[in-house]
C-alpha cells in the first residue's frame, strides 16, 4: 500500500509540472471545489480528495512551502475532515520536497502529502 502511495504522490507530483493553461486551470478549479476560502486555497498547487462512502477522506495535498507552512495545510484539511464528523486528521505519507514549473517557466518549490480523515 505504502508504494501505491508513493506512485501516486510521483504522479501527482509530475502532472504539476504541466504547463498546459487548461490543465492549471482544472487543477486551480478542483482546489476551488474542495477548499471554499479564497484564504484557504494559498500556497496550494495541487488537491486530489478521495470520496469514501459518499464523504471525502482522503486527500493528495501539494503545496509551496514558501506560501503556506504544513501545519496550516494539515488545519485546512483538517476543518474539511471535521466538517464531515470525522475525529481529526492524519498524515499517512509525506513525499520528497520538489519543484513545479509555472507557465512562464520559473520553479516553484512545493511538498506532496497524503492526509487522511480519522473515522
Amino acid at each position: 500500500m505504502k508504494h501505491f502511495f508513493i506512485g501516486m504522490a510521483m504522479i501527482a507530483t509530475l502532472s504539476a509540472c504541466s504547463v498546459d493553461p487548461q490543465a492549471a486551470a482544472d487543477r486551480r478549479q478542483k482546489i476551488k471545489d474542495v477548499l471554499l476560502e479564497p484564504a484557504d486555497q494559498q500556497g496550494i498547487e495541487l488537491l486530489f480528495p478521495m470520496e469514501n462512502n459518499g464523504r471525502l477522506s482522503t486527500f493528495h495535498v501539494t503545496y509551496n512551502p514558501k506560501l503556506v507552512s504544513e501545519p496550516e495545510v494539515i488545519r485546512r484539511i483538517g476543518n474539511i475532515c471535521v466538517d464531515q464528523e470525522f475525529n481529526g486528521i492524519s498524515i499517512k505519507a509525506e513525499g520528497e520536497p520538489g519543484f513545479s514549473t509555472q507557465p512562464d517557466g520559473t520553479k516553484l518549490p512545493i511538498i506532496s502529502m497524503w492526509l487522511k480523515c480519522k473515522r
